[in-house]
C-alpha cells in the first residue's frame, strides 16, 4: 500500500543556497529502493536583478547565423542602463547536458531570454520558464519565429492550443510567418506609446530591405488581459496581409509580469530597438542602474554575490560581488561530491561593486560549486553563499 505522506518539505532553506534533493525509500523489510532522479531547488526570492539567458546558437557568421559573441555584446550594450546580474548560455550548458531550471531562476526578478536564430529551439526550456512565471518572476522573451523558438512548430500557418507555450502564456491560437521568398518585415509600428522599431537595411544589405521569415499573431480578438505594444510594418504596406498585425505583446498589468517580442532586436538599427527594449524593461519595473556616488561607483547597500559569466565558460570566468563596507572575502571551489578543491580567492575589498576573475586552467571539465565568504570590517556584516559554475574545455 502507497505511504500516507509521499511529499517532502525542506522546514528551512537559505535564501541564494541551491539545494539538491534525491529520495531513497525503504520497504516493509527495510529493503532500500532506487533513487529518485536528483531534484534542483531554491527559494523564488527575486532578490537579485537582470538574468540574460542567450539562447542563440553560436552561428557560422553568415548574415543568418551571427556569431553569438556579436549577439551577446549587443544585448549587454542594449540594457546597460539596467542592473545585469548574470548571463546564461543555453546552448554551451545543453553541449554539457545541463538544462536551465526553475531553481536557477528563482534568485532573479527578471530574466531576459533573446534567441535571434532562425533556427534556435527552446521549446524543452519553458516548463522552467513556466514555473518561474507562477512564483513571480518576470519574464521578457525576443526572438525570431518564436512559434519555433518556443512550441517546435515548423511551416508557415501555425493553429496553436492548450499545452503550446504562446498559447498558454498569451492565448495566442494563430500565428504566419511570410513565406519565402517573399520579405516583408522592414519593422514593427509601437502601440501604446512604445517606439517604432526599423529593421537595419544597410547592416544586413543582403535581403533587400526587410527581414525573412517573419511572423506575426492573427489571433482576433487577442484575450482582455492582454496589451498590444507593436504591429508588423509591411514593405507592401496594406497590400500584405501581415500588415499591423501584432508582433509584441504583453500582459494587460500596471507593471507586466511578462512580454514576448516576436521579432529579433539583433536585426534591428540600435537606434530604434534599444529604446524599445528599454521601455520594456522599464514598463516591467526591471531597476535602473543605481544612484552614483561622487566617485562614480554605485554603491550597494547589502552584500550580494550574483552568477559567474560567462556560465558555462572556457578556461576563464568573473564571479561579481557587491560589497556595501569593506570585507574580508574568501572563494573556495568544491567539486560534486563536495570535496575542497582550491582557494579561489582570499583576501580584502573595498565597498562596491567588484569583481573576481576566476581561471580554471589545470581542471577537468564539469560541474563545479563555489562557496563566497564575506565578512565586512565597519559594520562587521556577514554573508555566505554557494552557487555553481560549469566548465567545458
Amino acid at each position: 500500500m502507497p505511504h500516507p505522506d509521499s511529499t517532502f518539505s525542506d522546514p528551512s532553506p537559505e535564501t541564494g543556497q541551491m539545494y539538491y534533493y534525491q529520495i531513497k525509500t525503504r520497504n516493509n523489510e527495510m529493503v532500500l529502493g532506487a533513487p529518485t532522479p536528483v531534484e534542483e531547488g531554491q527559494l523564488a526570492t527575486h532578490h537579485l536583478n537582470i538574468l540574460l539567458v542567450d539562447a542563440t546558437p553560436n552561428g557560422s557568421g553568415g548574415t543568418s547565423a551571427p556569431p553569438d559573441a556579436e549577439v551577446d555584446l549587443f544585448y549587454l550594450e542594449a540594457t546597460e542602463n539596467f542592473i545585469i546580474e548574470a548571463m546564461w548560455d543555453r546552448f554551451d550548458s545543453s553541449a554539457a547536458s545541463v538544462t536551465i531550471s526553475d531553481a536557477d531562476l528563482a534568485p532573479f526578478s527578471l530574466v531576459l531570454v533573446y534567441a535571434d536564430y532562425q533556427t534556435a529551439s527552446i521549446s524543452n526550456d519553458t516548463t522552467a520558464f513556466r514555473k518561474y512565471l507562477e512564483n513571480g518572476g518576470k519574464l521578457v522573451i525576443s526572438g525570431w519565429r518564436l512559434s519555433y523558438v518556443l512550441d517546435g512548430l515548423v511551416g508557415y500557418e501555425h493553429t496553436l492550443g492548450a499545452g503550446d507555450f504562446l498559447y498558454d502564456l498569451a492565448g495566442i491560437d494563430e500565428i504566419q510567418v511570410v513565406a519565402p521568398p517573399a520579405m516583408e518585415f522592414i519593422g514593427a509600428t509601437g502601440a501604446l506609446g512604445y517606439p517604432d522599431v526599423d529593421f537595419d537595411a544597410v547592416g544586413f544589405p543582403g535581403w533587400g530591405g526587410a527581414l525573412p521569415q517573419a511572423e506575426a499573431i492573427f489571433t482576433d480578438p487577442l484575450p482582455g488581459e492582454v496589451d498590444v505594444i507593436a504591429n508588423f510594418n509591411a514593405v507592401s504596406g496594406g497590400g500584405s496581409v501581415f500588415h499591423n498585425q501584432p508582433v509584441a505583446v504583453r500582459k494587460s498589468d500596471l507593471v507586466p509580469s511578462w512580454t514576448i517580442i516576436d521579432f529579433p532586436l539583433y536585426y534591428m538599427t540600435a537606434a530604434t530597438s534599444i529604446p524599445f527594449l528599454d521601455r520594456v524593461l522599464t514598463d516591467m519595473g526591471a531597476p535602473p542602474v543605481g544612484v552614483k556616488s561622487d566617485d562614480g561607483a554605485s554603491l550597494p547597500t547589502e552584500f550580494g554575490v550574483m552568477h559567474c559569466y560567462p556560465n558555462p565558460f572556457n578556461a576563464e570566468t568573473i564571479i561579481p560581488i557587491a560589497l556595501p563596507e569593506r570585507s574580508h572575502i574568501q572563494v573556495t571551489l568544491y567539486d560534486l561530491m563536495g570535496r575542497k578543491i582550491a582557494n579561489i580567492y582570499e583576501g580584502v575589498q573595498n565597498a562596491g561593486h567588484n569583481q573576481i576573475r576566476f581561471n580554471a586552467t589545470g581542471l577537468a571539465s564539469g560541474i563545479y560549486f563555489y562557496r563566497i565568504e564575506a565578512k565586512g570590517y565597519e559594520q562587521g556584516g556577514k554573508f555566505s553563499i554557494a552557487s555553481k559554475m560549469i566548465l567545458l574545455k
